[in-house]
């Protein structure tokens, strides 16, 4: 669970445009407790939150859609709903292509009072980055990396 206090603090003296990052070892599997409050001052400050596992999973605060929540919820006090954000290793198997990337789900699940949200479309891209070294003996000698921005969330 994020320390609140600390956090509130961080998005009043973040700049506008700024990114919060939860940095997670790779092949980790992570989950952030946040309140819907946190993104809802995020974005209207135009913050990005960003899940960093290897790859970086960007995210666009004002993308999540706050009053869809609170109405399948039934309620507007947004410093009570958990918004619980989690990335974890995929299983998911590609057959017939060579996996360069693995894959990550990623979620936010909003609960109160027993009902249960899960935020699966957002106003924008989720991006994400990855950068990728060649192997010895390729024309880069392996000591290339490049950074490729790779949607990974269709916005609804």
């Amino acid at each position: 669970m994020v320390d609140q206090s600390r956090f509130i603090e961080a998005i009043t003296d973040a700049a506008p445009s700024s990114s919060v990052l939860f940095p997670v070892s790779a092949n980790t599997n992570v989950t952030a407790q946040l309140v819907v409050k946190n993104i809802e001052d995020m974005a209207a400050k135009a913050m990005i939150l960003t899940i960093q596992t290897g790859s970086a999973y960007n995210l666009d605060t004002a993308a999540i859609d706050i009053a869809k929540i609170t109405a399948a919820l039934g309620t507007t006090d947004t410093e009570n709903i958990p918004a619980i954000v989690t990335t974890r290793n995929s299983d998911a198997v590609v057959n017939g292509a060579n996996v360069i990337v693995s894959p990550v789900e990623f979620t936010i699940t909003c609960t109160y009072n027993n009902e249960t949200v899960n935020v699966d479309t957002f106003n924008a891209f989720v991006s994400r980055w990855r950068d990728y070294s060649y192997p010895s003996g390729s024309s880069h000698h392996g000591s290339c990396h490049h950074r490729r921005w790779l949607p990974s969330c269709r916005p609804k």
